[in-house]
């Protein structure tokens, strides 16, 4: 059964696709009209918040990002506990493919850069923009089966849980383990808080700060704070549903009686009764479905418009060699050909040796399209190119460059081919 949260997942996340795509096409106009100088000097300049002075393109990567993540993990949560990931079988395919999407252009990048100048950005072509390729297949309406949406959605998201475990521990500084330890007690403290039914938002995102503090100390990526701390809200509310619907009921129902046709306004006891409606509304709401209700739009459609645009302007002029050659190509081909080839076949070995089954109402042809969409890795492949590369130099450019160019290929191979084989709409 689809849940009402992840179609509103779904409908977000092809509407905040469009809007990431807006964005890295003006960044890409920008840097390289007589605008560049601008556009560098600007995402460079210094800002300070709260004492600390850092870039613009600091505050964007390493905070607002923890932002995403911590969305992210809170998707990740869910899925494991109530959603398409929350049985063997149910899992099993996008847990699969996502490993094969993972593996085979991770495989593809070193045997075609191994040895050369940017072989560390081989986590580059393991991830996949769930923006991005759920925007695109959302282009075919109807045509495309929610069920293969509900796939692309579930193994991108388990994709995303591969990355975050790939930064954390390949993509990393020199550990400090005080300020470490410091964040996993207070991580611990948000944890059994949690279970014990204390629901304290402004309580829960001022330790959130400070523990994204002390991971920037400790040399673990601040990102990685984000799902954790995600993983510390329970998806379990105060009030059960069954609970909530026979008092609201009950409330809605005194106020009905109360209510006379000449009131201009409620009255004191009235107002009480409205505080009880929003105080159970309150405690039917999970810590976890709160923050994620309160934060998903506006990570879709403010901070992930934000970081493409500072993060996806590359002054081609600027970049060294050509896209067909070192760390450029091994990656459009790893985004490319290894998603293709890594989802899809994986995909098929698991069903053929009856550990899973293909997704309703959907065909193998379909699936090769849905490989190819997994190509489009855009956000979190600029995030771990950032990652790998120095600021300034060509060869992070020369990454930039082939992600926006893979992203570019595997959208619009993938779009035009389950164009041509997914049935018509039917006429009205």
């Amino acid at each position: 059964m689809i849940t009402r949260t992840l179609q509103n997942l779904l409908k977000s996340e092809a509407t905040g696709g469009v809007l990431l795509l807006i964005a890295a096409v003006a960044a890409m106009i920008i840097a390289n009209s007589p605008l560049h100088d601008w556009y560098h000097h600007f995402w460079h300049s210094d800002f300070t918040i709260g004492g600390m002075t850092h870039s613009l393109h600091f505050w964007v990567n390493d905070a607002l990002m923890v932002i995403f993540f911590f969305v992210v993990g809170l998707e990740i949560k869910r899925e494991l506990l109530v959603g398409e990931l929350s049985s063997v079988k149910q899992a099993m395919l996008p847990v699969v493919a996502a490993v094969g999407g993972m593996v085979v252009p991770i495989a593809i990048f070193f045997a075609l850069n191994g040895n050369q100048p940017g072989a560390e950005g081989w986590g580059i072509p393991m991830a996949t923009d769930i923006a991005f390729a759920i925007g695109i297949l959302s282009l075919l309406g109807k045509r495309a089966p929610l069920s293969l949406k509900v796939f692309l959605t579930a193994f991108a998201i388990v994709d995303d849980m591969g990355a975050v475990i790939v930064i954390a521990i390949f993509y990393s500084g020199q550990i400090g383990w005080a300020a470490l330890g410091s964040a996993a007690a207070l991580l611990v403290l948000l944890f059994v808080l949690g279970r014990m039914g204390y629901n304290n938002k402004l309580f829960f995102v001022v330790v959130a700060v400070v523990v994204w503090y002390l991971f920037l100390q400790s040399g673990v990526h601040a990102t990685i704070a984000g799902v954790l701390l995600a993983l510390t809200l329970p998806l379990k509310s105060k009030l059960k549903t069954e609970d909530f619907s026979k008092k609201i009921k009950s409330e809605i129902g005194d106020i009905e009686k109360s209510v006379d046709e000449k009131q201009q306004a409620f009255n004191h006891h009235q107002l009480e009764m409205i505080d009880k409606v929003k105080k159970y509304a309150n405690e039917v709401t999970s810590p976890l479905q709160w923050f994620e209700n309160n934060l998903h739009q506006f990570t879709m459609f403010v901070i992930m418009p934000i970081f493409a645009f500072a993060n996806a302007g590359v002054y081609v002029g600027g970049v060294e060699g050509s896209i067909f050659e070192g760390v450029s190509f091994s990656i459009i081909m790893g985004l490319v050909l290894g998603k293709l080839i890594g989802v899809f076949s994986f995909s098929w070995l698991s069903v053929k040796m009856k550990f899973a089954d293909l997704p309703s109402n959907s065909k193998w042809k379909d699936m090769i399209g849905i490989a190819l969409l997994g190509g489009v890795g855009f956000t979190m492949s600029l995030f771990i190119a950032n990652l790998s590369f120095e600021a300034g130099t060509s060869i992070l450019d020369q990454a930039k460059l082939g992600i926006l160019v893979a992203s570019g290929t595997a959208a619009v191979i993938g779009l035009g081919y389950l164009a041509l084989v997914l049935p018509k709409a039917p006429k009205k």
